[in-house]
């Protein structure tokens, strides 16, 4: 997802933690930004995110360890 920091701001909800790393919550009730209602967890330093659920379509997951060494 092509994640902009002005969306973020505009659909942030709150944050959280996600396999040891601060996220911020993006939440899209109305399918407005993504084209579905679909809460995305988002690692504040990288930007990947790092959890998602949703509807029709999205793939649940959860990352459960990140490794940045590369």
């Amino acid at each position: 997802y092509g994640f902009t920091m002005d969306k973020l701001e505009e659909y942030n909800v709150g944050t959280e933690i996600v396999a040891g790393r601060g996220c911020w919550i993006i939440e899209d009730k109305s399918g407005s930004f993504v084209g579905f209602d679909a809460r995305f967890w988002v690692d504040m330093e990288t930007g990947i995110c790092l959890k998602s659920t949703g509807s029709n379509g999205c793939v649940d997951y959860e990352v459960t360890e990140l490794n940045l060494k590369y």
